[in-house]
């Protein structure tokens, strides 16, 4: 199963799961792909530990 199916198949079971897509690619390409949610943050390769910990804060912290 590719990322973008597990994705897919958690928000079946979870409307409204906050997800963080990391990728090699651009925003922009992911976006072609079909992953364009509201609920969804993209980190794109490479990053440090600490852009991961801001990204995940930022996230939960959230109101969507």
């Amino acid at each position: 199963m590719s990322g973008k199916d597990a994705y897919e198949e958690i928000r079946n079971m979870v409307p409204a799961v906050k997800a963080i897509i990391v990728t090699g690619y651009s925003e922009d390409f992911v976006r072609e792909k079909g992953i364009d949610e509201f609920y969804v943050r993209f980190l794109l390769k490479p990053f440090s530990p600490a852009v991961l910990l801001k990204t995940v804060r930022t996230l939960l912290d959230s109101n969507i």
